[in-house]
């Protein structure tokens, strides 16, 4: 089995490599949606985060007794020491759920995990390869902005609260320059999964 991380910053293009390597019937999992669901089912995490976030927010539960996401997300995003609080809840139980997926899928011939945070998690360690999704700073705010209805002031502060994205290109095997049209980053992404098959 070859197992290969997906990595990016903020709007990078994160989900369109995903829905092209799923239109390449290639098995994925995604710490996203591994996350969402730690936040509506897992009771020891909703429980651990209502404690962390108290002192910041009276209430940050959904109508379901799960984490509203909306609620904390400004809040983790303008403080480093929250922030870290809550990867420090969210990151064992994403790995967990990652090294489940492994075993679960150990016939399979290639695996993919997206991670946004690969590096500051340690779960690149996880993994054979990463390809890290680039994209022109412009491009990037430009599409944050379209995509969440953000203004430019709220895009630029996601994107700065994360670490620069050429901090990490050096820890990457693979680059995908996503600042033009599908098509381009369709292309690049064929050429790379074709030069790990063949390794």
């Amino acid at each position: 089995m070859i197992k290969i991380a997906i990595t990016g910053n903020i709007a990078s293009g994160k989900t369109l490599v995903e829905k092209l390597l799923i239109q390449e019937s290639v098995t994925i999992i995604d710490a996203d949606i591994v996350t969402h669901e730690l936040f509506e089912e897992d009771k020891e995490v909703i429980k651990q985060i209502c404690e962390l976030f108290k002192p910041f927010a009276s209430d940050i539960k959904n109508d379901k007794g799960g984490i509203d996401r909306s609620k904390i997300s400004n809040l983790a995003f303008t403080n480093k020491e929250l922030l870290k609080g809550l990867e420090k809840i969210i990151h064992p139980k994403v790995k967990q759920a990652f090294n489940d997926f492994f075993v679960k899928n150990i016939d399979k011939d290639i695996v993919v995990g997206v991670v946004p945070l690969l590096f500051e998690s340690g779960m690149n360690e996880q993994f054979d390869y990463i390809i890290m999704i680039t994209i022109d700073p412009d491009v990037q705010v430009e599409r944050l902005i379209k995509r969440n209805n953000f203004s430019k002031e709220q895009a630029l502060k996601r994107i700065n609260a994360q670490v620069p994205q050429d901090e990490n290109f050096k820890k990457a095997d693979f680059l995908i320059n996503n600042s033009y049209d599908v098509e381009n980053t369709k292309l690049q992404l064929k050429k790379i999964l074709s030069k790990i098959k063949t390794e």
